[in-house]
């Protein structure tokens, strides 16, 4: 179901991206999003956060049958 995505996401990380079940680099994984695949955007969280020296905001994302945070 995409009706909720709003907008499409490519992962171009080399490594991928870690999907987890809450917004934070601590919350437990869910999988990893190997480089190149697309996720469905659901929404974005409000307020930029800093790791490992880069900024962003986590966002909820599908990806297959899965529901998570990147």
């Amino acid at each position: 179901d995409l009706s909720s995505v709003i907008q499409k996401g490519l992962i171009t990380a080399p490594s991928g991206l870690t999907l987890r079940k809450a917004p934070t680099p601590r919350s437990e994984k869910i999988t990893v999003i190997p480089q190149n695949e697309e996720v469905g955007i659901l929404e974005y969280m409000d307020d930029s956060k800093e790791i490992d020296g880069m900024y962003g905001v986590w966002c909820r994302v599908r990806y297959g049958k899965k529901e998570g945070f990147l």
